[in-house]
C-alpha cells in the first residue's frame, strides 16, 4: 500500500513539474537503431537558447522525461545511461564520456495514464511509456556546449570494454541527443 501511495505521489509530482517542461530540441541517435517509435524528449528547465540548445545551469537539477512506444516486448530489466558527446573528434570518432554509468530505470519508467512502474513487469510492444529522471548538473562542470546523449536499453551483463554505447550487447530502446549549453 505504501509503495502504491508513493508511486501516486511521484506521479502527481511528475504531472505538476511536467506542466512547465519544455519540449527539448533533440535528435534521435543515428549510429545505432533503437526499438521505439513516437519518441519525444522534455527537459525542465530547458531555456532554449538563441542557438537552439537547452540551457542548463551548473549546480542545479534538470528533470528529463522521455516518451516512447517500444516496438518489441522486453521481459527483463532496463537501464538508463547518460553520456556527454563533445563537439570534437579523436581518430575520426566522437568523444563520448559516460556520466556516472548505467543505473536501473524500471522504477522510473511508467505506462502512460497509470501510476504503476515497470519493475518486474517489462515493456509491452505498442504501449506508450514515459521515463522520468532527475539529472544533477554538477557545479564543477565547465561552461561548455555539448550533446547530452540519453539512453534507455535492456540490462545485459557485459565486460567493461564492451559496455559503451555502440558495442553494448543489450537492446537499445531509446536514444536521443539533446544539444546542451552549461552556464
Amino acid at each position: 500500500m505504501l509503495v502504491k501511495f508513493l508511486a501516486f505521489v511521484l506521479t502527481i509530482a511528475f504531472v505538476t513539474v511536467n506542466l512547465t517542461a519544455e519540449n527539448a530540441p533533440f535528435v534521435i541517435c543515428k549510429d545505432r537503431p533503437s526499438s521505439s517509435i513516437d519518441v519525444r524528449a522534455e527537459v525542465n528547465p530547458c531555456n532554449v537558447t538563441a542557438n537552439q540548445t537547452c540551457g542548463l545551469i551548473r549546480g542545479t537539477d534538470a528533470n528529463f522525461t522521455l516518451f516512447f512506444t517500444p516496438t518489441i516486448n522486453v521481459t527483463g530489466p532496463i537501464e538508463r545511461l547518460i553520456m556527454a558527446k563533445f563537439n570534437k573528434q579523436m581518430k575520426g570518432k566522437d568523444v563520448d564520456v559516460a556520466y556516472g554509468g548505467a543505473v536501473p530505470a524500471d522504477n522510473r519508467t511508467f505506462l502512460i495514464d497509470t501510476i504503476d512502474n515497470t519493475v518486474d513487469k517489462g515493456l509491452i510492444a505498442g504501449q506508450k511509456y514515459y521515463h522520468n529522471d532527475l539529472f544533477n548538473v554538477l557545479a564543477s562542470s565547465p561552461k561548455t556546449s555539448l550533446w547530452s546523449r540519453y539512453i534507455l536499453r535492456t540490462t545485459v551483463p557485459c565486460k567493461k570494454s564492451k559496455c559503451n554505447y555502440l558495442r553494448h550487447p543489450g537492446e537499445l530502446l531509446v536514444c536521443v541527443e539533446i544539444p546542451v549549453t552549461l552556464d
